[in-house]
């Protein structure tokens, strides 16, 4: 923040830092400046078809400034430069910013239910940043059916995908039974369906005119000194 008082360098400010102590030993904690998406929620925003060029360019502008700052000033190597780690300064839908609800951008709580009642000791761990063996089970049972709903989710798709292109390559092979009516009604579908992505391409891409292009670098975790490098 002291090198950077204007905010035009590019890069996330650190705002504060603190010492937690868990049940794995004390950590630092810092304490970043709240920003948005990153580049790769952009890109799929979307949906992988490209950016036009003029916003690219908009967005490059930031990033080298950022860049330049490290190199020249502060004579760092980002080394982790990738789309995940360059973050816009506001949602890509507003809708969705929490700067802008009334409810504060604040994680849930572990517990979560107001009828389960904690022990004193529980209690006493939850406060000094640990939580107990039961809670530690819940969450990983927790993230365990979330991971099996993923995986499910994904093999619902993939075989929704095989079943759409085994139908079409039924259309397309001209077997028995298949009219030139149903053909032709086939392809006026598939081109519908390109024109509505088009259409919906074309609206989002319109969308960037609103929006804030802004950007900034994050994650030094991996930096290194330019003077001292770690890798090659």
């Amino acid at each position: 923040m002291k090198g950077d008082p204007e905010d035009r360098k590019g890069v996330v400010k650190l705002l504060d830092h603190f010492k937690h102590v868990g049940p794995n030993g004390q950590h630092v904690s810092m304490v970043f400046e709240y920003l948005g998406d990153s580049l790769l929620s952009l890109i799929k925003y979307t949906c992988y078809r490209g950016l036009p060029l003029d916003i690219v360019r908009e967005l490059c502008v930031p990033i080298l400034v950022g860049l330049d700052y490290l190199h020249r000033e502060l004579s760092i190597i980002h080394t982790d430069l990738k789309p995940e780690n360059i973050l816009l300064l506001s949602s890509i839908d507003p809708s969705n910013d929490p700067r802008k609800s009334e409810e504060p951008p604040l994680l849930s709580p572990v517990i979560d239910k107001p009828n389960l009642l904690l022990s004193s000791s529980s209690r006493k761990d939850t406060v000094n940043g640990a939580i107990s063996r039961t809670q530690k089970i819940k969450l990983k049972r927790k993230a365990k059916r979330a991971a099996n709903n993923c995986v499910s989710s994904v093999i619902a798709r993939e075989k929704e995908l095989d079943s759409a292109n085994a139908d079409q390559g039924n259309v397309n092979s001209g077997q028995t039974g298949v009219t030139n009516t149903e053909i032709i009604l086939a392809g006026e579908s598939a081109a519908q369906h390109e024109a509505e992505k088009k259409a919906r391409h074309s609206a989002k891409i319109q969308g960037f005119k609103s929006m804030d292009l802004r950007c900034k670098i994050i994650d030094l975790g991996n930096a290194c000194w330019i003077h001292k490098q770690f890798t090659t």
